[in-house]
C-alpha cells in the first residue's frame, strides 16, 4: 500500500516581506494635515446664560446646534453643512488657553466651537497658539443656530417639532483674519437674539513677552440693567445685580509674599494701585477690538523665573467718580480685601474682581449681602517650561461681562516645551 504524501504549499520569500515592507513605508510617511484652502479662523461662544426662573421658563432651551453653509431637506428641516456643532452649550465661566476640551469629557455637551468638534484647528499665528479656533475657509458665510432640547440625542434625531430656529445671519470672513463670535440676547424684554462677530487684532499688536495684557468688554443685554430680573447673575458676589451700561475700570496689582510665621501677605504694588485703565460701555455691534491695558510680570522677589502676583479688578459707576482712591478697604496681611459695610451702601455702583490662581473665601459674610470674592483665574501662566517648574508667561486676555456674569477667555503664547529630568 503506497503511503500518500502530503503537498506543502511554498510561499516566496517576496510575500513574506511585503508585509514588513508595507509597514517600513507607512512608518517613514510623511503626516498630512489637514487645512483648509484660503482659511479665516473662528471660535463661537454660546453667550445666552439667563437662567431659567418663572418668566423663561417656555422659552427655547439655551441649548443650539450650529450650521455653517446649511443644507435642508425637502421640508427644509437643516441636515447637514460645510461645518456642524452639536449640542453648543452656554460657554464656560474660564475659556483656556489650552484645547482642554477634546479627549477629557464623555459628555457631548460642548462648552464652545469648535471645542470638541474635530474640524482643522488654526496653525500658531504670529507666535500665538491658536488650536482653540478653527480652520474655515473665508468668504460669505451662514451661519444657522438651531434651539434644541437639552438631551443627549443627536439633532440628526430630533423631531423638527421640537427645535426652531435661533439665529440665521451671513457674514462675511476675511482671509487670514481671527474671529470670535458670540449668540447674545440682544434684547432683554424682546428676546430677540443676534450674532455678535470680533475681528481679533492681538496677533497684529507690538506686545511685548514681558508684559500681559487684558482688554473688556460689556456684552449685556439691551434692557437688562433696567429690568427688575437683572438680579440673576453670579449670585451671592458683588456681581449679583450686575453693572451699569457704562463703568470706569481701575486696575491694581498685589504681591504674594510669606511673613515669619508663613503666613501669605498681600500687597500692592507700588505705582500699580487702582490705576484708572479706561471706561466700559456696552457695546454690542462687534465693530472695534477695545484698548489692551498692559502691565510688567511681576517677579517675587530674588526669582527671575515665577511670581504668585496677582490682579484686583474694580468697576464704578460715574456717579461714584470722586471716591475711587478714598474706598474704605484692606487690612495688614489683605489690603484688597472689600468693607462688607461700605459695599453695601453702593450696591448696584460698584463690583470688584479678583483674578488669581487661589481663591480665598471671604469670612463673617451674612450671605443675604452679595459680597462674597467673584475670582477667575490669573492673567499670568505658571506653567512647566524647560527645566523651570513653575514660570511665569504673560497672556493676552478679554474680559467678557455678560447679563451679570463675567467669563474670561485667555490666549496663550507659545513657550518651551518642558524637560523631564
Amino acid at each position: 500500500m503506497k503511503r500518500s504524501r502530503q503537498k506543502t504549499k511554498v510561499i516566496p520569500y517576496s510575500l513574506l516581506l511585503l508585509p514588513l515592507f508595507l509597514l517600513l513605508v507607512n512608518s517613514c510617511r510623511k503626516t498630512e494635515y489637514r487645512t483648509v484652502d484660503s482659511p479665516a479662523y473662528i471660535r463661537i461662544f454660546n453667550s445666552l446664560n439667563i437662567p431659567v426662573n418663572v418668566v423663561n421658563k417656555d422659552d427655547p432651551a439655551s441649548f443650539l446646534c450650529l450650521f455653517i453653509d446649511p443644507e435642508f431637506d425637502e421640508n427644509g428641516h437643516p441636515i447637514g453643512g460645510l461645518m456642524e456643532g452639536d449640542f453648543l452649550d452656554v460657554r464656560a465661566r474660564y475659556a483656556s488657553p489650552n484645547p482642554t476640551h477634546v479627549g477629557v469629557s464623555n459628555s457631548p455637551y460642548n462648552p464652545e466651537f469648535p471645542g470638541k468638534e474635530l474640524y482643522p484647528t488654526a496653525p500658531i499665528l504670529n507666535g500665538y497658539d491658536l488650536t482653540n479656533w478653527a480652520q474655515i475657509s473665508s468668504g460669505k458665510r451662514r451661519f444657522l443656530f438651531m434651539h434644541r432640547p437639552r438631551n443627549t440625542e443627536p439633532f440628526a434625531e430630533l423631531n423638527p417639532n421640537m427645535v426652531s430656529v435661533c439665529i440665521d445671519t451671513t457674514i462675511n470672513l476675511a482671509e487670514g483674519e481671527i474671529y470670535t463670535m458670540h449668540v447674545l440676547l440682544e434684547n432683554f424684554e424682546k428676546k430677540t437674539t443676534t450674532l455678535y462677530a470680533r475681528q481679533e487684532s492681538f496677533h497684529k499688536q507690538p506686545f511685548a513677552d514681558t508684559a500681559a495684557y487684558v482688554n473688556f468688554y460689556n456684552l449685556s443685554s439691551e434692557g437688562f440693567w433696567s429690568s427688575p430680573y437683572k438680579g440673576i447673575g453670579d449670585r451671592g458676589t458683588s456681581m449679583e445685580a450686575g453693572i451699569p451700561d457704562i463703568v470706569n475700570v481701575f486696575f491694581s496689582h498685589v504681591s504674594t509674599t510669606e511673613n515669619e510665621n508663613g503666613q501669605e501677605v498681600h500687597a500692592y504694588i507700588p505705582g500699580y494701585t487702582k490705576n484708572y485703565i479706561g471706561t466700559l460701555t456696552r457695546d454690542l455691534s462687534g465693530t472695534r477690538v477695545t484698548p489692551y491695558y498692559g502691565f510688567p510680570i511681576f517677579m517675587r522677589e530674588g526669582e527671575t523665573i515665577h511670581t504668585k502676583s496677582w490682579q484686583f479688578l474694580q468697576f464704578f459707576s460715574p456717579s461714584m467718580r470722586g471716591l475711587e482712591q478714598s474706598f474704605r478697604q484692606g487690612n495688614t496681611n489683605y489690603p484688597p480685601r472689600v468693607d462688607i459695610r461700605q459695599h453695601y451702601n453702593f450696591y448696584n455702583e460698584y463690583v470688584y474682581l479678583e483674578l488669581t490662581d487661589n481663591p480665598r473665601p471671604e469670612s463673617n459674610v451674612n450671605m443675604r449681602t452679595p459680597v462674597e470674592r467673584l475670582t477667575l483665574p490669573n492673567l499670568l501662566l505658571n506653567v512647566h517650561s524647560g527645566r523651570n517648574n513653575p514660570q511665569t508667561f504673560g497672556s493676552v486676555s478679554s474680559i467678557e461681562y455678560i447679563n451679570g456674569f463675567v467669563y474670561l477667555t485667555t490666549i496663550q503664547r507659545t513657550f518651551p516645551a518642558p524637560i523631564y529630568e
